[in-house]
């Protein structure tokens, strides 16, 4: 049976690992489904402290069908305990990179820059279609430490891989393969045009890098 892969969206995007873990990913391993978890940019932290517990390989010591089977990190931050992501990233509340607007006083972040960082390689329609998507995003969940990581988890070793977005403006290159070594994570395959918005500039060369991991 093929395994079903579920996509966890950095900022700006959607709620993070409490909503990620009950609405999505308990339903389908519940239901006795082998679960693929592919985490972009933020998504890396609260999509990783979501699997706790649910890997194939737990849930089969108790007799119960489906689980996580593999951790795909694309473009994304690998998570330390005890770390933010804010940490993960170099920087801390007061110095936020230049394409974001913190408003100190709500709690809020703009991703002001979206057009040139995120989706400066495509059309200004499509672009401008994308960015009306985005939502402001709150600091706290960025500053908030994480308590689990599965890339420490004996019950996940060897299951994860990295997917490097070699386009990325957000997160470049460099501190991709920073992550991925971070994380321990030595399966690593590089798509050369995509952005940190891979899914608009190369999403089906995304989608082999990401079958080609799983199955390997």
């Amino acid at each position: 049976m093929s395994p079903t892969i579920l996509t966890v969206p950095g900022a700006w995007h959607t709620d993070d690992a409490e909503s990620l873990r009950t609405k999505l990913l308990l339903p389908l391993v519940e239901d006795g489904k082998d679960v693929v978890v592919l985490m972009h940019s933020y998504g890396g932290m609260y999509g990783s402290q979501a699997v706790q517990g649910l890997s194939k390989k737990e849930r089969e010591r108790v007799g119960k069908k489906g689980g996580v089977i593999a951790l795909i990190y694309v473009s994304a931050v690998t998570p330390v305990e005890g770390k933010t992501t804010l940490d993960m990233m170099g920087t801390d509340a007061k110095n936020l990179p230049p394409w974001v607007d913190y408003n100190e006083t709500a709690g809020w972040v703009k991703f002001t820059g979206a057009k040139e960082t995120m989706y400066h390689d495509i059309v200004d329609t499509e672009a401008e279609y994308y960015i009306s998507l985005l939502k402001d995003q709150a600091l706290n969940s960025m500053n908030t430490p994480i308590s689990y990581s599965p890339l420490t988890d004996e019950n996940y070793k060897g299951k994860a891989g990295y997917v490097i977005c070699g386009a990325d403006r957000v997160v470049p290159p460099a501190g991709q393969e920073v992550y991925a070594a971070v994380g321990a994570i030595d399966r690593k395959v590089t798509v050369e045009k995509a952005s940190h918005a891979f899914f608009a500039t190369a999403a089906e060369e995304t989608v082999d890098a990401v079958l080609q991991l799983v199955e390997s």
